[in-house]
C-alpha cells in the first residue's frame, strides 16, 4: 500500500513542479513581453506617452531591448530630441547591429544634427543590410549629394526612382545630383517630373528656375517665377531669389520688379535694398536709384554699398 501510495504521489509532485515553473515564467517573462506589446499598441493609437513608459519597462526587464530602444529613438527623433534619439538608437544597435531600420534611423538623426559624413556610415550599412529597400537608397543618395558625391548618389537615387517612380522627393534630389555634375537636361527633366507630382512645392520650382537662368532660358525662368507667385504671392523668398538671379545674369531691368515686391514685404532688408538700388542704377534709372538710396539711408545710414 505504501509503495502504491508513493507511486501515485510522485506524478502529483511532478505536476506541482511544472505548475511552479509556469508561474515563475509568467511572473518573470510575460510582463516584459506584455510591456513591449503594450508599447506597440500605444503607438498604433498615437499615445506616445504610454508607449514610452511601456518600452522603458520592457528594457528594464531585459526583453526586446533592440526593438524597444529603436521605438524610443524614433519617438525622440519625431519630437526633435536628437541627442536623446541618438542615445536610444545606439543602445538598439548594441543589442542588434544587423537591424537596417535602426542603422537608417541613426543616419536620419545625424543628418538632422548636420553631420552628413557621419550619416553616410549608417546609411551605407543600412543599404548593405537591406539592398532592396528603396527608402534607404533614397536617403543614402540624398546624403551623397550633400557630401558632393553626386556620381555615387545618382546610382542609389536611380534605384530609388525605379522603385518609387511617383516620389517627388526622390525625383527632386535626383535633379540636384544631375545639376551638380552639370547634366542640366536630366536635372531639368527630373525637376519637371517632381513638380508634376508636387505642383505646389515652391522649392522645386525655384531650383528649376535657377537652372533655366543658368541656361539663359530667361522666358522659361519667368514663367516659373510667375507660377510661384500664383502659388503664394506672399512668398518673399521667391521674389528675393528671382531678383538675385536676374541681377547675377546682368538682367537689371528684370531684377527691379521682384526686388520691389520683396521690399514691400520686407522693408528692412539691407541686401534687397542694396540690390534694388544697384539694379535701378545699372538699368540706367539714375534718378530713381538716387531717390531709393536716399530713402534707404534714412533707415540704415551705415550701409557702405548704399553710400
Amino acid at each position: 500500500d505504501h509503495a502504491q501510495k508513493t507511486t501515485t504521489e510522485k506524478p502529483s509532485m511532478k505536476r506541482s513542479g511544472y505548475i511552479l515553473i509556469l508561474i515563475i515564467l509568467h511572473v518573470c517573462i510575460a510582463p516584459s513581453q506584455n510591456f513591449y506589446a503594450q508599447g506597440v499598441a500605444s503607438l498604433k493609437v498615437h499615445d506616445t506617452t504610454a508607449a514610452i513608459t511601456a518600452f522603458q519597462n520592457s528594457i528594464q526587464n531585459g526583453r526586446e531591448r533592440a526593438q524597444a530602444n529603436y521605438y524610443l529613438a524614433a519617438i525622440a527623433y519625431n519630437r526633435g530630441k536628437m541627442d536623446e534619439a541618438a542615445t536610444y538608437v545606439e543602445a538598439s544597435l548594441q543589442a542588434n547591429d544587423e537591424d537596417a531600420k535602426a542603422q537608417q534611423l541613426f543616419g536620419d538623426i545625424l543628418i538632422a544634427k548636420g553631420d552628413v559624413e557621419g550619416s553616410l556610415r549608417y546609411y551605407r550599412r543600412a543599404a548593405k543590410l537591406a539592398p532592396n529597400d528603396a527608402d534607404v537608397s533614397a536617403k543614402l543618395g540624398a546624403a551623397l549629394v550633400r557630401a558632393d558625391s553626386a556620381d555615387a548618389a545618382i546610382v542609389h537615387l536611380t534605384r530609388a526612382k525605379i522603385a518609387m517612380p511617383k516620389n517627388a522627393s526622390v525625383l527632386g534630389v535626383l535633379g540636384d545630383a544631375y545639376a551638380k555634375i552639370g547634366v542640366k537636361a536630366l536635372a531639368v527633366q527630373n525637376y519637371k517630373d517632381a513638380i508634376a507630382l508636387s505642383p505646389r512645392n515652391i522649392s522645386l520650382h525655384m531650383k528649376l528656375a535657377r537652372l533655366y537662368l543658368e541656361n539663359r532660358q530667361y522666358n522659361d525662368a519667368m514663367k516659373v517665377f510667375d507660377t510661384v507667385e500664383k502659388i503664394d504671392s506672399t512668398y518673399g523668398k521667391a521674389h528675393l531669389e528671382e531678383g538675385r538671379l536676374y541681377f547675377r545674369a546682368k538682367l537689371y531691368q528684370r531684377a527691379i520688379e521682384p526686388l520691389r515686391k520683396y521690399l514691400r514685404l520686407n522693408p528692412k532688408s539691407v541686401e534687397a535694398d542694396s540690390l534694388y538700388v544697384r539694379a535701378l542704377f545699372n538699368a540706367g534709372r539714375y534718378s530713381q536709384a538716387a531717390k531709393s538710396a536716399s530713402a534707404s539711408l534714412k533707415h540704415d545710414s551705415t550701409s557702405a554699398e548704399l553710400w
